[in-house]
């Protein structure tokens, strides 16, 4: 798999002319390793036995052993909850909630988890925050135009929330395409009141949806624009809903399979600049036919 990266890159530097950088001393290399997979450089005695290691594979080794480290889990959350949750005057009082998410996100990262499982656990998540960490992302974010906005965005690297008012002004994305993915979120609601619980150390707030036989749902919080629509995944079908059954997990299970054509590429994305400082697609978030990969096969 490298080797493939390399030779994408390769034909890239060399239609354009560029020398690549030679490789890194192992200095270098061990203070960017720690720093990208755990957010801290190594101490003293992490770098000196590195440094003193004649072990040719140690790069590798050193890599594998961080990513098995709890530190990795931990940075992990800290970048994906600041990508998650808005920090803005909203969400003042419900901060002191963020940890919960934050603790969940470490233990998902810790325990290896694929992104096809953790996006699908987070849009679907429900129940009390202090038992499901994950419930917290809809707390932040607690109407259907702020849920469409950030999954898209996230999960499928589109910025859609252009489509609210009006058809996209920079791509083909329609107005209709946007209400009909804000569909999926419109029965979604905190239980209790999360201002109030932010106050009463004893109160209990989780996430609950429900969908009445109609799948009709209610303009509360949303702008004048805001159309009820049924469900409907975007640039693609309509799905089948049944009576009051959640619709979320039918959102989920789509987004999260290869028919979906936007899932995969955008989480590599996401990956890529992390680690690399610029996404394949730049911005990550704005991955359109007229914004085109550095590398297409990549």
């Amino acid at each position: 798999l490298a080797r493939h990266i390399d030779v994408a890159l390769e034909k890239k530097l060399k239609a354009d002319k560029v020398a690549p950088s030679p490789r890194c001393a192992d200095g270098e290399f061990v203070r960017r390793v720690y720093l990208d997979v755990t957010g801290q450089i190594p101490t003293a005695d992490q770098a000196a036995a590195f440094l003193d290691s004649k072990d040719s594979a140690k790069r590798s080794r050193l890599i594998d052993e961080l990513l098995a480290s709890k530190e990795y889990g931990r940075h992990m959350a800290d970048i994906w909850q600041a990508l998650l949750l808005p920090r803005n005057s909203d969400n003042r009082r419900l901060m002191q909630y963020y940890p919960l998410l934050v603790k969940w996100l470490e233990g998902q990262f810790n325990a290896n988890s694929s992104w096809d499982k953790m996006t699908k656990d987070v849009l679907t998540a429900t129940g009390e925050i202090d038992k499901n960490g994950a419930a917290v992302f809809y707390l932040a974010n607690p109407t259907a135009d702020k849920m469409t906005d950030n999954v898209t965005r996230m999960f499928l690297g589109v910025q859609l929330q252009c489509a609210q008012c009006h058809n996209h002004p920079f791509t083909d994305y329609k107005q209709d395409e946007y209400w009909g993915m804000a569909a999926f979120f419109l029965h979604v609601r905190p239980s209790g009141n999360p201002k109030a619980a932010a106050k009463n150390k004893d109160a209990t707030i989780g996430i609950v949806e429900a969908v009445n036989a109609k799948g009709k749902g209610r303009k509360g919080g949303l702008p004048e624009s805001a159309k009820i629509l049924p469900p409907k995944f975007l640039s693609a079908q309509q799905p089948k809903t049944k009576g009051s059954d959640p619709v979320r997990p039918l959102l989920a299970d789509w987004l999260t399979t290869a028919e979906n054509p936007f899932f995969a590429k955008a989480m590599t994305n996401r990956m890529w600049s992390q680690f690399m400082g610029r996404g394949i697609v730049n911005p990550v978030d704005d991955m359109h036919d007229a914004n085109r990969p550095t590398h297409p096969e990549l």
